[in-house]
């Protein structure tokens, strides 16, 4: 049988308030680490990868779909990584 254990505290309304700021300041901080990742990469367009790579569009959308360089579309635009791009190169 499946039992539900339910634990119950005697809070006043200010310490349950404190609590409820304290967990979602908690959410707060893990979503801006989150994000403050995402703002470290760099991106490069689709012309930008193309020039550096030596390469057609269409190759960029071959590699794309076959998983040597992965495109992303962010604001309806196609980037790349600054950084995939690079290796890349380096691989290349």
């Amino acid at each position: 049988m499946n039992q539900t254990k339910m634990q119950l505290y005697e809070l006043s309304p200010e310490e349950f308030k404190a609590e409820i700021i304290n967990e979602f300041n908690l959410g707060l901080d893990n979503l801006y680490e989150k994000l403050k990742v995402q703002e470290e990469i760099k991106w490069i367009s689709r012309q930008e990868a193309a020039e550096k790579l030596g390469v057609s569009f269409v190759t960029l959308n071959k590699w794309n779909h076959k998983g040597i360089l992965h495109a992303y579309k962010i604001g309806g635009k196609v980037l790349y990584k600054h950084t995939d791009v690079q290796d890349k190169l380096s691989n290349h």
